[in-house]
């Protein structure tokens, strides 16, 4: 499964802002999201098998020196998500619009 990925740079990586099935919805958030810099759309494959196709999980990595999380990619479970992110990642549930 594709979806449509907004993403920011903030505090020296990658930012994530939301995710939608359209790109015509991604760029409306886009358009809308006022934080961070460097917005993007980008079309991106859900990892893994999906557990419910209304939700997918976002891992994200933990950038030490600036004690922050960056956008490190999509799944379709958490079970996936988690093991991706491993102890100084995180696994976001996130629900996509319908």
């Amino acid at each position: 499964m594709k979806i449509f990925v907004v993403l920011t740079d903030m505090m020296g990586g990658p930012h994530f802002v939301g995710a939608d099935r359209s790109m015509a919805a991604a760029l409306e958030r886009e358009a809308s999201c006022n934080q961070g810099a460097n917005k993007r759309v980008m079309e991106m494959n859900v990892i893994g098998e999906l557990s419910d196709p209304n939700v997918v999980y976002i891992a994200e990595r933990l950038e030490r020196s600036l004690d922050v999380f960056h956008f490190d990619g999509v799944y379709g479970n958490y079970e996936a998500a988690a093991g991706s992110a491993g102890d100084k990642r995180n696994a976001l549930r996130y629900e996509l619009n319908r």
